[in-house]
């Protein structure tokens, strides 16, 4: 019999992938989306709904104004109204970035948008 070393068992690491909610996966996510932004922000093709500015808008002074629903001065849940309007901002973002992907990907032609295309019955193919 042979004793084997650590060196020939599978490290933890090696046998099992990122899971989609580990830091490494986050972190990556947010390089990803920091650089969609940049992207977005400097392209003049692309306009952001006003709607959707306004929200972001809203959220900002709500985030940064001294009068809140619920006082900060509250032990504990002081600060659940201002964590929830981030996660709101975030998500809006989020979604705002998505579809900035989707327009970019659209734009160079590499996607037919299947939704916003309808075929009709005679178009198909055979």
């Amino acid at each position: 019999m042979t004793a084997s070393s650590p060196l020939d068992s599978p490290q933890p690491s090696e046998t099992r992938e990122r899971s989609p909610r580990s830091l490494g996966h986050l972190a990556g996510r947010l390089v990803e989306y920091g650089r969609l932004f940049r992207q977005m922000m400097r392209d003049r093709s692309y306009r952001i709904d006003w709607v959707v500015k306004l929200q972001f808008l809203a959220c900002g002074i709500y985030f940064i104004s001294p009068i809140d629903l619920i006082p900060d001065f509250l032990f504990g849940i002081g600060y659940v109204d201002d964590m929830v309007v981030l996660g709101y901002a975030v998500t809006l973002l989020r979604d705002v970035l998505d579809e900035y992907r989707r327009y970019r990907i659209q734009r160079a032609g590499n996607v037919v948008d299947v939704e916003a295309t309808p075929v009709s019955a005679d178009k198909r193919l055979p």
